[in-house]
């Protein structure tokens, strides 16, 4: 049985590192429709006061689409062997998830940036600078909470996140061997 990190080095050593860094962005716009989505929802009460939608399925949308993004950073977070850490994660108010998505977009682009900036130093150099491997990992940490914090939001325990993300995995690993 491989080991998760190995799973991961594979899939983002198989297409590349600037290659997932763009399919992340799309990712990152996926959670965003799927955090709006359940919040309009939340708004919409028939004339007694009562929900119109179920929200059980856009929390699962939301589940899901977490798990995308966490695949994603955790290939960036073993193809550069980011030792990231995390405390435990509390939210002060469950109002502002809006405010989280601004600010998780914004820690996600300059996640970006720093990437493109240390693959660029690489291919002029060849070989990475530390100092940007360190940005990296920090960058990484943020993102990383942010996530967290978007799962207490919703109510989606850290181990249901790791099954959804196991099967991504293996999903994404058949389709590699596939195309061999």
């Amino acid at each position: 049985r491989i080991k998760m990190e190995e799973k991961l080095m594979n899939i983002i050593t198989h297409y590349g590192v600037l290659s997932q860094l763009e399919y992340l962005q799309t990712e990152v716009m996926e959670l965003a429709e799927a955090v709006v989505e359940c919040e309009l929802a939340k708004e919409a009460i028939d004339e007694n006061g009562n929900l119109i939608f179920d929200l059980k399925a856009f929390k699962e949308n939301i589940k899901g689409e977490l798990a995308d993004n966490l695949v994603m950073l955790n290939q960036i977070k073993v193809f550069y062997d980011c030792n990231v850490e995390l405390d435990d994660v509390e939210l002060a108010d469950k109002k502002y998830s809006f405010t989280m998505l601004k600010s998780f977009a914004r820690d996600i682009h300059r996640l970006s940036i720093s990437v493109v900036e240390t693959e660029m130093f690489k291919q002029t150099n060849g070989f990475y600078n530390i100092l940007d491997i360190a940005d990296i990992c920090n960058r990484l940490e943020n993102v990383f909470y942010a996530l967290r914090s978007f799962a207490l939001l919703y109510d989606i325990s850290q181990e249901d996140l790791e099954k959804v993300m196991e099967f991504k995995i293996n999903r994404q690993l058949e389709r590699i061997e596939n195309e061999n």
